[in-house]
């Protein structure tokens, strides 16, 4: 195989407009201008209004290769484009090549006959995915979603680039992933996968390796015409453990293999081929000729499919994170040539020169002189593990949750979308932080939403390594399709290109066929609208789709929809089986407590917006923009009335704050004790619910949205909260009524909303225990007021099975209820473990301590210790009687002193004080160099608290504040309350 890229500089330009300049692929049509000062900063003020009128313009990009005499000499070669960006023709040396209309497709094109050795010219033109989607709405109109360009459906364009309710109208295009050249000499390896059967009472593996060959060799056909079972084409595939361990098989390639032969039907794309749509008079001959998508086609080519299996006896299983490790096995599969070459190379190939027998297991020899020459190979890292959805009948209905290496796993995470509107500019390290950053907050989980992307392998890679699981949507997001031939066979080719491309990956736990569609078809009127979206999405989500995925990834659970009962539109948000939406809290209106009245089996959507911090708004408004309902503020408001929204909402639960800035700061207030009131009442359900993905982990440009972690990657106070209440074990505390002192049923409780009771005030304290062991440990709790004094105090053992959830006792304190106002519930569990870390050492007891009958050894006690940060972050609790607007705080004295955690500062531990009740601390550093690793924390009068910082990397993209960096560390600090936030 010879690869040549075509990724670097290339020319472009309006087409029939203005001179030739520099561009970067991958890359865009926006960048490109964006760098060279052509265009206004899309996210600044109202300028992504600015800069549409320019996607209703048609550009090209071209550059020149040198195609020399090893690449021109090689049996086929392919032009492989992995983005296109969307509506593109494509001409080799002046001849067109192919059309395009699909930006989640990978096209591969055989341009054999189109090159000449020497100097080539490719230039690509790309047309106004606007102007297409203006011409088909008028003739077909088709359903789609507030905020976006009406008709977009029509188009295999990320959706989100449209318009969202959190995103704004900013249609880029271009050569977006990369561009390259790759020639083949006789055959090369279409495609390598593989299957798992594990017998996880016995502990084993038995892996299954398939391989796809196309095959031009003459001597290959020759065989056939002469009858023989046999050919020069070999393939070695080789696993190695993560300890190094290797086995390897070879097989030969022979007529018998399972094969398609030349003539036959396979999914390919060819020059010039393909289904012509033509389109209503109003769209010219341009639209005509250009809007095609690929389809079947016969080709002259063999394809042998050949399977090797590996029996593993006790594999090293892949784990979500917390759960165990993540052990990745590689993977490699080279197709060789056997035959006297002496040992000499054919272009770039690689020789082998065996000069004995090998033994591949069928002990084949291979006669002193002849080599083996390496046509392709592909390499791939795969975890070994089981996962499976349950659905079975229980007394709630029917389960749904998410079984790994049979363990029943509660899912803790959030919906990502695309990381920006300008797709160019989402890199490895961008998402790796993000990826961290989830992992920091304690998911297993993240849900790629429907209406963005198939993201880049790199994404998926960063989650195989660090154990977080994905539950991919397609790309298919609250919209009505016209499921037309070419439409059909687009999608086709969509959907084999990036299940093919990930299927491989552990982390991939589930394929989902759309975002709302099947519940929006009755909720939103689409079928009454437009009838004959529910018959294609039965056609589309329920038969096409389901039998590819079938096909493809026969291991793997489709879910035709989310949310969804399990399709044939029977109840898709049924609280009683598979996935819910819920909307209530926030579109509705409803409060908070409103979550705590619904019973999902698993929840994918639900959410509350905020705004982002000043520094994010700063980077976007100039300063008399800087009240939430000016022009610019609401251009960065894509839900209609969502700032109203947010203010409704603080009005319910806090005092009007004293400025702009607190404002900010108290409307991520609402949105984090929003959700943590849901996901807390979730995860006591657990068993019941088993899965809580709330809207939304990130953005895709500054502005206020349901997020946690804004553009610029800034954790709001929901991220940080995130990591206390999704923490493995979690220690949390409902209000409840208090029944008679006589009534025997003290367990049943009815639960009340904070501060409405009758004329008992309870707290009922609860443990969740996500992880794989049993926990020990003890619960203390104080009865404290704002000035830090002590009412009431106890403690109490508790003993919690491996993943379960269960009360751990109800506390009454009626007899403090006219003082409501000014106490509140500190507990604080801690877990045996640590407490025996902290018992005293002696040489003798170095290897084993043990605490409460339970014995840890050495290491156990230092994994105890590694995890315990991330464990620990949900085991205090405060809970208070009535809202925070009617709360009576104190100036909470706060102060804090700088401790060094390590020799080179790069990490340090932050000691704060507070000598009254301080809500909400907010521990921000001016110049963004640290980042706390806990924030948005309540801290007891008189209590001293350590926070671990963590050393910043400024990121390429990270808006701050201009200006001298600050010598003095502890001036960088600024300390931040609810108490801060009021006028005092």
């Amino acid at each position: 195989m010879i690869n040549r890229s075509l990724s670097g500089s290339w020319e472009f330009r309006e087409k029939g407009n203005g001179s030739w300049q520099l561009g970067e692929i991958p890359g865009s049509l926006f960048k490109d201008l964006l760098e060279k000062d052509q265009i206004p900063d899309p996210f600044y003020q109202d300028n992504s209004d600015k800069i549409k009128e320019l996607a209703e313009k048609t550009y090209e990009y071209r550059r020149t290769f040198i195609v020399d005499e090893k690449l021109a000499g090689c049996d086929k070669i392919f032009l492989s484009c992995q983005g296109l960006d969307t509506l593109a023709g494509i001409f080799l040396n002046g001849d067109l090549l192919a059309k395009t209309a699909n930006m989640h497709r990978h096209y591969q094109f055989d341009i054999s006959g189109y090159l000449k050795t020497g100097e080539n010219t490719i230039r690509i033109e790309f047309y106004s995915s606007l102007q297409y989607i203006y011409c088909r709405q008028a003739e077909k109109p088709a359903f789609g979603g507030d905020h976006t360009v009406a008709g977009y459906p029509h188009l295999r364009k990320a959706h989100y680039m449209l318009g969202w309710d959190w995103g704004p109208v900013l249609p880029d295009l271009g050569i977006w992933r990369p561009i390259e050249i790759i020639g083949y000499n006789q055959a090369r390896l279409a495609e390598v996968y593989s299957r798992q059967h594990h017998n996880l009472s016995e502990n084993q593996v038995e892996l299954e390796v398939i391989a796809d060959v196309d095959i031009w060799s003459d001597d290959f056909d020759q065989n056939i015409a002469d009858g023989k079972e046999s050919s020069n084409l070999r393939l070695l595939v080789t696993l190695t453990a993560p300890d190094g361990q290797e086995w390897s098989q070879r097989i030969e390639l022979s007529q018998s293999a399972s094969s398609l032969n030349s003539g036959d039907e396979m999914d390919c794309n060819l020059p010039g081929r393909g289904d012509a749509e033509f389109l209503p008079d109003c769209c010219n001959d341009f639209w005509q000729k250009f809007m095609s998508s690929q389809k079947t086609t016969r080709v002259d080519t063999v394809q042998r499919k050949l399977r090797v299996k590996f029996h593993l006896e006790n594999p090293q299983l892949w784990w979500p994170a917390d759960y165990g490790s993540q052990p990745l096995y590689q993977l490699d599969v080279k197709l060789l040539h056997i035959g006297n070459n002496n040992g000499i190379s054919v272009n770039n190939e690689k020789n082998v020169d065996y000069g004995e027998s090998v033994n591949d297991g069928e002990s084949k020899d291979i006669k002193s002189g002849y080599s083996e020459k390496e046509l392709d190979s592909k390499q791939q890292r795969i975890g070994l593990r089981k996962i499976e959805v349950i659905q079975e009948p229980d007394e709630w209905g029917e389960s749904f949750y998410f079984k790994i290496n049979g363990k029943d796993i509660f899912i803790r995470g959030a919906d990502y979308i695309p990381e920006d509107n300008l797709l160019s500019r989402i890199s490895p390290e961008k998402s790796a932080g993000l990826i961290q950053d989830c992992l920091k907050a304690n998911f297993n989980m993240i849900r790629v939403w429907g209406g963005g992307i198939y993201p880049s392998d790199y994404f998926y890679d960063i989650c195989d390594e660090e154990g977080l699981l994905v539950w991919q949507d397609l790309m298919f997001a609250c919209s009505g399709y016209h499921l037309t031939e070419s439409f059909a066979a687009s999608i086709t080719g969509e959907i084999r290109d990036n299940v093919r491309r990930l299927r491989h990956h552990p982390s991939l736990a589930i394929w989902c066929g759309n975002n709302e569609i099947e519940g929006g078809m009755k909720e939103w009127g689409i079928e009454e609208k437009f009838p004959e979206h529910k018959i294609d999405y039965v056609k589309q989500f329920e038969t096409l789709i389901p039998a590819l995925i079938t096909e493809l990834d026969p291991d793997r659970v489709f879910w035709p929809s989310s949310p969804s009962s399990g399709g044939g539109y029977h109840e898709p948000n049924s609280q009683d089986k598979g996935n819910v939406h819920y909307w209530e809290v926030w579109h509705g209106l409803k409060p908070f407590s409103q979550y705590k009245n619904i019973y999902p089996r698993f929840i994918t959507e639900f959410g509350l917006q905020s705004f982002p911090e000043l520094k994010t708004v700063e980077s976007f408004t100039e300063s008399e923009d800087r009240n939430v309902f000016s022009q610019i503020m609401e251009h960065h408001q894509r839900n209609a009335g969502g700032n109203s929204r947010i203010i409704h909402y603080l009005g319910q639960y806090f005092k009007f704050p004293k400025d702009f800035a607190s404002l900010l700061y108290l409307s991520q207030l609402i949105q984090a004790e929003g959700l943590k009131t849901g996901i807390e009442h979730f995860r006591r359900l657990r068993g019941r619910c088993m899965g809580s993905l709330y809207w939304q982990l990130n953005d895709c440009w500054p502005g206020a949205s349901w997020s946690s972690r804004d553009y610029f990657g800034r954790w709001k106070a929901l991220h940080y909260l995130a990591r206390r209440f999704y923490s493995p074990i979690l220690l949390s505390a409902e209000a409840v009524g208090i029944p008679s002192q006589n009534n025997p049923e003290r367990e049943e409780l009815g639960k009340i909303e904070a501060g409405n009771f009758n004329s008992k005030m309870g707290v009922s304290l609860h443990l969740t225990n996500d992880t794989l062991s049993l926990v020990q440990g003890e619960v203390s709790w104080y009865l404290e007021t704002t000035s830090g004094k002590t009412l009431q105090k106890g403690q109490f053992n508790v003993e919690v099975p491996e993943r379960t959830s269960q009360p751990a006792k109800t506390l009454d304190f009626s007899d403090y209820r006219d003082r409501k106002q000014e106490i509140y519930l500190r507990a604080r569990f801690t877990s045996a473990e640590i407490k025996a870390e902290q018992l005293p050492q002696d040489s003798e007891s170095q290897d084993a301590k043990t605490y409460e009958g339970s014995s840890f050894s050495a290491e156990s006690l230092r994994t105890a210790k590694t995890a315990r940060t991330a464990r620990a972050a949900g085991t205090t609790v405060f809970h208070f009687f009535v809202r925070s607007k009617h709360f009576k705080l104190l100036s909470p004295g706060l102060s804090c002193r700088l401790l060094a955690a390590d020799s080179d500062d790069r990490n340090l531990k932050l000691e704060i004080t507070s000598e009254n009740l301080a809500k909400y601390v907010n521990i921000e550093f001016i110049d963004e160099s640290y980042r706390p690793l806990d924030n948005f924390f309540h801290l007891a009068g008189g209590e001293k608290r350590e926070i671990m910082l963590e050393r910043v990397e400024r990121a390429e993209n990270l808006a701050r504040e201009e200006g001298a960096e600050i010598d003095n560390i502890s001036d960088n600090i600024r300390l931040f309350s609810l108490y801060d936030s009021y006028e005092n």
